[in-house]
């Protein structure tokens, strides 16, 4: 029976911080809020170096045996095979990589059992591997359980097995995970739309809980603000900036478009690529004082490969202070939005790029895309929408561009509740309702 007055939830999730990335951030959003909002919150997850410290929240960090020692993410270059021993794990074990990882989670939630007396279970996807853990949870607990849908189960965001075996064993195990949910989340509707469908669901058992943002840095805990170091010095360098012209210079400095963030296959950056080179040819000086800045894991060597000059660079991996001061101080910000990501999600960065203020140029494959609809509804004044295949597209959105920051107006940000409706603490919010909603109707 749940403590109506405080109920417990014990969050599964492989990443927590201080791993970096959007799993992780989604995670500690809901362990901070949820504590906020008076729920007792426990995370079991795996160990990524010192836990951090939230207050109302006990974490159990769980060694990985088969974790590698690296970098958060690869420099991204698509001529590089992946190592051997992932291909393997692919292909021989089931259902993936952090089998070992949930084995040992699973002890070590056995032997912490009397502390862990939670009432719900919330478990995250991906990997499957939590998602088995999150059952065996409940099932140990005897609570109930919300699977936390991040991405699809197969597909890009999830498992593209190599065999139909393969296949019809992972979509079995989703089954099977499914089943033993009194509740599904998602990060879209699109997407809960298909967990309805696809597996009969009622509606009232599947929640959306989208990725959106983290408050002001001085509306959340200290412990958690290296997650979004949005500070009001930053944001007075932001409104004393000015963008050169060339009434102003007799040499115009270059237009800089920053990409800020991970560099991931699914939001297709070869085919952007590929468009500059396109409109090169096809414009020789369309993109004459324009630089493309990609503040994250783009390799070098591979951008040397793609023969574009100083149209493009990159800095490689940098930490979040770095990526943040990038993204203040370039011109415009660029959001490549991939078919997967346009109709499953959203990208996580296109929240911190709308409060900066900044115009955005949205390169998508479809105007139906998540994120483009976001962009047309809080800020269609300053987002310019470019086709990954289309050249003359990218042409008249840099000259749109370039048209507002000469006429930028002076007028302060404004972002109303629709955008509000976004931040993490309103998303978690929802969360603690649904999950609320599931201890009700088990409670006798």
């Amino acid at each position: 029976m749940c403590r109506v007055s405080q109920p417990h939830v014990l969050i599964v999730s492989y990443w927590f911080p201080p791993a970096v990335g959007a799993a992780a951030e989604r995670m500690v959003a809901f362990a901070q809020y949820l504590a906020e909002l008076d729920w007792r919150v426990s995370v079991l997850c795996a160990e990524h170096g010192p836990p951090t410290v939230l207050d109302g929240v006990s974490i159990y960090p769980v060694a990985d045996p088969l974790k590698k020692d690296g970098p958060a993410f690869a420099d991204y270059d698509p001529r590089i095979s992946p190592p051997a021993w992932k291909s393997f794990a692919r292909r021989f074990i089931f259902p993936d990589r952090f089998v070992k990882w949930r084995k040992a989670a699973e002890t070590h939630l056995a032997e912490k059992r009397e502390q862990i007396d939670a009432d719900i279970v919330l478990a995250s996807f991906p990997p499957a591997s939590v998602a088995m853990l999150g059952v065996a949870a409940a099932k140990l607990l005897n609570i109930p359980l919300v699977l936390d849908y991040r991405d699809r189960w197969l597909g890009e965001g999830g498992y593209a097995p190599e065999s139909p075996k393969q296949r019809a064993k992972h979509e079995a195990l989703e089954r099977d995970c499914v089943r033993a949910a009194s509740g599904i989340t998602t990060v879209s509707e699109n997407m809960a739309r298909a967990m309805i469908a696809e597996h009969g669901l009622d509606q009232q058992r599947v929640a959306v809980v989208a990725n959106g943002y983290f408050p002001e840095a001085d509306e959340r805990d200290e412990a958690s603000a290296d997650i979004d170091n949005r500070i009001e010095a930053e944001a007075a360098s932001a409104e004393n900036a000015t963008v050169p012209t060339a009434s102003t210079t007799s040499e115009p400095k270059a237009l800089t478009i920053a990409h800020v963030g991970t560099v991931i296959a699914r939001n297709h950056p070869d085919r952007f690529f590929n468009l500059l080179q396109r409109t090169r040819e096809t414009s020789s000086d369309a993109l004459n004082n324009i630089r493309f800045d990609f503040v994250g894991n783009l390799s070098r060597d591979y951008l040397s490969s793609l023969n574009l000059g100083n149209t493009v660079t990159t800095t490689g991996l940098v930490d979040r202070a770095t990526a943040r001061t990038a993204m203040r101080d370039a011109n415009a910000l660029l959001l490549l939005v991939g078919d997967y990501v346009g109709h499953w999600g959203h990208n996580a960065k296109l929240f911190e790029y709308v409060q900066t203020g900044h115009p955005i140029l949205c390169i998508e494959t479809t105007p139906e895309s998540n994120d483009g609809q976001l962009l047309r509804q809080f800020v269609p004044d300053r987002s310019f929408f470019a086709d990954f295949n289309d050249p003359s597209q990218l042409v008249d959105a840099i000259n749109a561009l370039q048209a507002y920051l000469q006429a930028r107006p002076t007028a302060a940000l404004e972002l109303g509740a629709g955008f509000r409706a976004y931040s993490r603490r309103e998303q978690t919010e929802t969360l603690a309702t649904f999950m609320a909603s599931l201890l009700k109707d088990r409670s006798p």
